[in-house]
């Protein structure tokens, strides 16, 4: 019994061993792994300049730091599709992690498109955009995948709005038409889900859906006739994200 004891001890550590020669860790690294009953696998190489993150690769998280625990700040910008104006948008934003799951950060938003619920005969409309607010991300240690995949949730309750448009008018009296252009500040609310997938433990792409609603709104008249602005509840789609953590 003794002897059939020994046996299984030895062939632990020659097994912690080996892990320990092929693998990307150290024999003390490998009998501890052991231990905890982790599995141990082997680790390619990225190519020079690119380093995927480490559960890309198979490697065990307990032999390395999660990454999110030392990147404080995260930036990026996206493209988009407004709901109103109907049209094309950019926003870029800035964060501070005060948390690794939790930032608060300032987000601008810029766009052009038709009007969708003209004051007079349509038109156009671009806006200018800025918001401070806190997002939410699962980045847990507990989620493993949250190293790869990144869920989250962002509210923007604190922001301001430019929004300037032309439209088509009757000019009364003449049955001609006109421009007519007019521009208000509005106070902006957003929030939204999105994801971000990292495909290295400083870079993702991902998506993102807002609902927006503006608050204001004030009276223009040009030639007799009035256009009264008001704020508006809308969507505002992110197609295509680029996030960087650092």
């Amino acid at each position: 019994m003794r002897s059939f004891a020994l046996v299984v001890f030895v062939a632990s550590l020659l097994g912690a061993a080996c892990a320990g020669e092929v693998g990307a860790y150290s024999f003390d690294d490998a009998f501890m792994g052991f231990g905890r009953g982790r599995s141990l696998r082997a680790v390619s190489s990225a190519p020079v300049g690119f380093e995927l993150p480490s559960i890309a690769l198979g490697q065990d998280y307990v032999y390395d730091s999660w990454p999110s625990r030392k990147q404080k700040f995260g930036a990026g910008a996206a493209l988009g599709l407004a709901g109103d104006p109907i049209g094309i948008g950019l926003t870029a934003w800035f964060e501070y992690y005060f948390r690794p799951y939790v930032a608060v950060g300032g987000n601008v938003l810029a766009g052009y498109g038709g009007i969708t619920d003209p004051y007079q005969n349509g038109g156009d409309a671009s806006y200018f955009g800025f918001a401070l607010g806190v997002k939410a991300v699962l980045d847990v240690e507990s989620v493993f995948e949250s190293r790869l995949i990144r869920p989250w949730v962002a509210f923007y309750p604190l922001g301001l709005v430019l929004v300037s448009a032309t439209e088509d008018y009757d000019v009364p009296g003449t049955g001609n038409t006109d421009d007519f252009d007019y521009s208000d500040v509005f106070f902006l609310i957003y929030g939204g889900i999105g994801t971000d997938f990292y495909f290295t433990d400083n870079v993702g792409l991902g998506g993102a859906i807002y609902v927006t609603g503006t608050i204001g709104g004030s009276k223009h008249t040009k030639d007799g006739v009035n256009i009264e602005t008001k704020g508006n509840v809308g969507i505002y789609v992110e197609y295509l994200r680029l996030s960087v953590r650092f």
